[in-house]
């Protein structure tokens, strides 16, 4: 049966997907998952939650999904470690330092690959499964069709998000906070600059900031896809959030299993109470990108609920469309807005705790002015209250069976649940009593399960004689009894070892460190040959028509690819795949130098750095890499260019011919973001050049080539950068940033 993934970021999270029946949960530790700022798990909190997840049959994924650098990684093992012996079902991660880690050192753990790794294709996900990955977390661009084909070809288990906020830009390839603020999301923080406004041309609001996905009427196309996993997104919502969710969504896969009906009208609107940016089916069911965006908001919309007939006095008087009661919150949307929790309400002079349709209540405003506006119930108390049912505490019991007998003069208490059967003996022996036997309350002593996740369903009592044992002991036996059940039941995997790491290690020669220049024009092209470069990038595989026989080049490929790429040029390749002998990209988000080893393992000629990483950081990478590999590695950077900020599926609703750079994204402090198509997506480019002339000698004397990348640079902005960089001429240039070589990222 397919699965119910439930995010969980604190402990009444927890709860409130036990109680409503998730197949499954994924939550964090207090280090390397990609919520930094939920209400994440120390370990022993985490082996907690494993075994009382285990106990209800519910499967626990931690999440290790973020880039790691390489001071991280004794930290990280001792984690992994910590996880692997204490009955994790699975991770999810991010990073191929990680993956090369975890294949190594725990050769049948689980391994989820995130939807950070921005899993596009068969090659892809063929690519992973050879790399020993069980399951992938899909990218949320790609639509259901593409889903079957990955299934039908591959063979591995797919995880598809179905509800919840959405990335806009492709995940794992967002860049933009990290480069605004330092906090990266690749390293869990991020600062959603998606959600804020922006103006671009004539058009000003929520630009970038998508609706809440929504697949609830669509439960039954997903399981004839053969998706194996219903993933919903929430780890930093409110328990109440996830209670509704998994109820809702618990319903919609029961009856479309058993073939029966369910009220889909009432559902979608409990969901769209709980939290909802307005609903799209996104890109896995190839919606249009008019009905992707919100661009008025981007908080909690609410239901409509009705008007406000009149506005003053700090008054407002709101005909219902729908019940309000004492304890809702409501927004009301207008020329003005206001916000208001519902403390007083009247109906005419008379104060109330409820009101029907059709009524006209009365509520304080902390404005006037609001006639005519709509009126939104953004929390429901009654919804609230019955959640929070589910969000305190575990209420479902395990049913079990019990014998109680005499074994060798001890109380024995049997234990029997699906399977699992233990024995437990009292550490006094019964005697003949003297006066009283406790048979006749034996039973109702050890059927006494109220602080325990267990309930008899049938406890018997074989004893063909009168016995006398203590109370104390009695309850004494009960409680060890269902402990060691607890831990009998709860615990899954019992023969796990860890192995000593042995990593293949790739012959290769040494790169040199010169220059390599990337391309996106003719014009660009031919300025860079003259310049004496003798090896190239380009992004418009056209432009390998006009290399010189002296220059080296090779074609960019596009970052997202949803079908095979037979070409018979050499690539810069910007996916995960085999490579031969060829480079890689920088978007790849290489921090560490397992992750460089991978890569070789794979047949990567060189690596291309996350532009994430510090001047320190890379260092650190070299020397860890020199020692666990006895040379030195062939890596790339970036060191002059406009970062590319985010990827999108999204046009923004411009043509192609209106994404050539020349329009620009500008947000609230008047930053200017220019945008340009390549690859069917939009890049979204930094405001500003990466400069980092000064850092140029270390990073040379490093061995790490320099990668001078023009994208929308005119051609004497080519021949100056050149200039600087080839013949260490002094021009002065704006609009730059040395990004993250100085201080890396949050």
């Amino acid at each position: 049966m397919i699965e119910l993934l439930a995010p969980v970021g604190s402990i009444e999270a927890f709860y409130a997907a036990i109680n409503n029946k998730a197949d499954a949960i994924y939550l964090g530790g207090m280090k390397f998952g990609a919520r930094a700022y939920a209400n994440n798990f120390d370990n022993e909190k985490l082996k907690e939650i494993i075994k009382t997840a285990h106990l209800f049959n519910v499967k626990v994924y931690v999440t290790v999904n973020t880039v790691i650098f390489d001071e991280e990684i004794p930290e990280l093992i001792e984690f992994l470690d910590f996880l692997y012996l204490n009955d994790c079902d699975a991770i999810i991660i991010q990073d191929l330092g990680v993956l090369n880690l975890v294949r190594n050192r725990y050769p049948d753990f689980e391994i989820h690959a995130s939807t950070q790794m921005n899993i596009h294709s068969v090659e892809e996900a063929r690519t992973l499964k050879d790399l020993g990955v069980r399951r992938i977390v899909v990218a949320r661009e790609i639509d259901l069709e593409l889903i079957k084909k990955i299934k039908e070809e591959v063979g591995i288990e797919i995880e598809v998000f179905v509800h919840g906020a959405l990335c806009i830009s492709s995940s794992g390839k967002c860049y933009m906070s990290s480069i605004i603020g330092r906090r990266s999301g690749n390293r869990g923080r991020c600062a959603q600059p998606c959600r804020l406004q922006y103006k671009l041309k004539d058009e000003e609001g929520y630009l970038i900031s998508p609706k809440d996905l929504y697949s609830l009427p669509r439960i039954n196309e997903l399981i004839e896809a053969g998706v194996d996993s219903l993933k919903v997104e929430g780890r930093m919502k409110r328990p109440e959030y996830v209670a509704q969710i998994v109820l809702s969504y618990r319903k919609a896969i029961d009856t479309t299993v058993r073939g029966q009906e369910f009220d889909l009208e009432k559902e979608e609107l409990n969901l769209r109470k709980i939290f909802n940016r307005d609903f799209t089916k996104g890109y896995l069911f190839n919606e249009t990108d008019d009905n992707l965006i919100n661009k008025n908001a981007s908080n909690h919309q609410g239901v409509e609920i009705g008007e406000v007939v009149y506005s003053k006095s700090k008054q407002v008087k709101i005909k219902l469309t729908s019940s309000l009661v004492k304890g809702d919150s409501v927004r009301i949307v207008g020329k003005k807005q206001d916000a208001i929790t519902v403390n007083q309400m009247y109906l005419g002079k008379r104060l109330v705790d409820s009101a029907k349709a059709g009524e006209i209540v009365t509520l304080p405003s902390h404005i006037d002015g609001l006639t005519n506006s709509q009126v939104f119930l953004t929390t429901s108390q009654n919804q609230i209250t019955e959640l929070s049912k589910t969000t305190n505490e575990i209420t479902r019991k395990i049913q079990i069976t019990g014998v109680v007998k005499v074994v060798d003069d001890y109380l024995t208490l049997e234990l029997n649940y699906n399977g699992f059967t233990q024995k437990t003996k009292s550490l006094e022996k019964v005697q003949t009593p003297k006066t009283i036997s406790v048979n006749n309350r034996l039973l109702d002593q050890i059927s006494k399960t109220n602080n325990t996740y267990f309930e008899f369903s049938e406890l018997k009592l074989n004893i063909d004689k009168e016995i006398f044992i203590s109370i104390k002991a009695i309850n004494e036996l009960r409680r060890r009894a269902l402990d060691d059940f607890f831990n009998l039941i709860g615990t899954y995997y019992n023969n796990r070892k860890i192995i000593d790491l042995d990593y293949n290690i790739t012959k290769l020669e040494s790169n040199e460190a010169n220059f390599i220049c990337k391309v996106r024009t003719k014009e660009q092209l031919e300025a860079v040959m003259d310049s004496g470069i003798k090896e190239v990038y380009v992004t418009d595989h056209e432009l390998l028509n006009f290399v010189r026989e002296d220059i080296r080049a090779y074609y960019v490929e596009p970052r997202v690819v949803t079908s095979e790429v037979n070409v018979n040029f050499r690539m810069v390749h910007e996916r995960l795949k085999c490579f031969n002998s060829e480079p890689t990209s920088t978007y790849l988000n290489v921090t560490n130098a397992l992750a460089v080893n991978l890569l070789e393992n794979l047949g990567a000629r060189s690596v291309g750095l996350s532009l994430e990483l510090s001047i320190d950081q890379i260092k650190e990478l070299i020397k860890n890499y020199e020692n666990l590999f006895k040379r030195k590695p062939n890596l790339e950077l970036e060191v002059y260019g406009r970062y590319e900020l985010m990827h999108l599926k999204y046009r923004l609703g411009l043509t192609n011919e209106e994404l050539t750079g020349e329009n620009e994204l500008v947000d609230r402090k008047k930053f200017s973001f220019p945008l340009l198509l390549e690859g069917g997506y939009v890049k979204i480019l930094n405001s500003k050049r990466v400069h980092l002339i000064d850092y140029l000698d270390e990073l040379i004397n490093l061995n790490v080539k320099p990668i001078i990348n023009f994208t929308i640079e005119s051609i004497d902005e080519v021949k100056t950068i050149l200039d600087i960089y080839l013949n260490n001429k002094n021009h002065k240039i704006t609009d730059v940033t040395i990004g993250h070589i100085k201080e890396g990222v949050i």
